[in-house]
């Protein structure tokens, strides 16, 4: 009977040991995680501030470049997409007309198109933003 106390006591003494070490190593680690969580946190808020300052200038200035320039930009957008519309089409009824072979063409007709509409609409768009003119 003695053998069987002892050898039972060695599997309990392990299981308390392994028990005691998860438990002190759980107090440690919630310590250091704690800690962890608050330097990142401290650094998170540290880095949103610094964006905010270098961003947030930027964003302001861009916002007064649009503000400014509002025709100019809706004109070359309008522009580019009717071009690129009447470029395609063509292309495409050309396609239509030789058997396929003037599809090939869609994608460079598209892209003439709007690089000369969009130069239209900011032909037509320039003169409206008279921001430039209204400041002398």
């Amino acid at each position: 009977m003695r053998i069987l106390a002892k050898a039972q006591g060695i599997r309990y003494s392990s299981l308390v040991a392994l028990v005691l070490t998860l438990a002190t190593a759980s107090v440690i680690g919630e310590r250091a995680l704690l800690r962890g969580v608050h330097g990142a946190a401290g650094l998170g808020v540290g880095i949103a501030d610094l964006l905010r300052l270098k961003v947030e200038p930027a964003v302001f200035m861009g916002g007064i470049i649009v503000s400014r320039n509002r025709h100019l930009i809706a004109g070359a957008a309008m522009g580019c997409a009717a071009g690129a519309t009447v470029g395609g089409g063509g292309a495409a009824a050309a396609g239509v007309v030789t058997g396929g072979l003037g599809w090939a063409a869609i994608p460079a007709a598209a892209g003439i198109g709007c690089l000369i509409g969009a130069g239209g609409g900011i032909v037509v768009g320039y003169p409206l933003d008279d921001w430039e003119l209204a400041i002398e």
